[in-house]
């Protein structure tokens, strides 16, 4: 539990759209790699927090970090899983269409 909220704790330093000002290719190789580092901790996060019976935590961890990271679909499959899990059919169609809204864009 300590490692989660270090982990929560950290992600709220950070601020969407963090890393955008500059466009140098090493730089953006900087921020592509700190995008999946924070992906993976999102994810295991959310594993973590439903396998402790917080699925209802997850979900709001993964909505209120999805502007984090550029590449969102994933976010958008582990929200959908964690609704699945709470039997909400009518939000796990509603963030799969969110994640087909961000696909087209």
């Amino acid at each position: 539990m300590f490692l989660c909220l270090f982990c929560i704790r950290r992600l709220h330093q950070l601020v969407p759209h963090y890393l955008t000002t500059i466009y140098d290719d090493w730089f953006l190789d900087i921020r592509v790699k700190i995008e999946i580092i924070l992906l993976d901790l999102l994810i295991w996060m959310k594993e973590w927090l439903c396998a402790n019976g917080k699925v209802s935590k997850a979900v709001f961890l993964l909505i209120k970090f999805i502007d984090l990271v550029e590449e969102k679909e994933f976010i958008y499959d582990e929200i959908v899983d964690c609704y699945i899990k709470l039997d909400n059919n009518e939000k796990s169609e509603y963030w799969l269409n969110q994640k087909m809204q961000y696909l087209v864009e």
